[in-house]
């Protein structure tokens, strides 16, 4: 991720919330949004806003998806928290709780650490829970 694109704790689950709610093909409405990461719409319009200003989604009538760069973001954020999640479960975690845990940083971690984790855990291709790590790049 860029310097550019740096985001919050928040605008990431809101990242992950709008690609798992376009995952039909269309774009997702806010109210579903807001219903999905338990959180106000107005709450939810904060972080459109945000989101938008960093050229990561695009909205229209109350519907919004993901912009290129909101997708490669994503991925990124994807591909990082996979690495993380498989290296947790290998120390001996298991893969709910190390999903859940990795969930609260994953947006954090620059390519290459993710790259140094992923190297030092054998470059699996899927992580625990069957996805690939790697789809990302």
């Amino acid at each position: 991720m860029s310097a550019d694109t740096n985001i919050t704790k928040k605008e990431r689950d809101c990242i992950v919330s709008i690609w798992n709610g376009s995952q039909n093909g269309f774009p997702v409405r806010v109210s579903t949004l807001a219903e999905s990461m338990k959180i106000r719409p107005p709450t939810v319009e904060e972080l459109l806003n945000r989101l938008e200003g960093k050229g990561l989604i695009q909205r229209n009538r109350g519907m919004v998806v993901l912009s290129e760069a909101g997708r490669a973001v994503y991925r990124r954020i994807m591909m990082d928290h996979r690495a993380l999640e498989t290296f947790l479960v290998q120390c001996g975690d298991d893969a709910d709780s190390a999903c859940k845990m990795v969930s609260n940083f994953d947006y954090l971690i620059d390519e290459r650490t993710a790259m140094l984790v992923l190297k030092r855990i054998g470059n699996p291709a899927l992580c625990p829970h069957g996805r690939q790590i790697m789809e990302a790049i």
